[in-house]
């Protein structure tokens, strides 16, 4: 689960159709460890519900995208370790 449940935003439209932002804590509650709230939310159809990524997520991503889809996603690893030793993997055209 990559998602930050302490810091889970409601954004809805309120009847003067201002924007309003509710920050919630779900993580104890959804575990059974806390109650839910007196004050808890009903979602209606408009709502934006955003849940931010945990920390260690974002470094996952960050380390993803330099070695799958960075560098070595562009460029094959063999080929750039064989490329200087003697023309072996160097491509010929004949």
């Amino acid at each position: 689960m990559g998602g930050n449940l302490a810091h889970v935003v409601v954004f809805r439209r309120d009847d003067c159709w201002q924007l309003m932002a509710t920050v919630l804590e779900i993580h104890l509650p959804l575990f059974g460890k806390q109650p839910c709230p007196a004050d808890e939310i009903w979602l209606r159809d408009s709502d934006i519900v955003v849940v931010p990524k945990r920390p260690i997520k974002v470094i996952d991503d960050a380390i993803e995208l330099a070695f799958t889809r960075g560098l070595y996603g562009v460029i094959p690893f063999q080929y750039t370790i064989f490329q200087g030793i003697s023309g072996v993997g160097v491509p010929t055209t004949k």
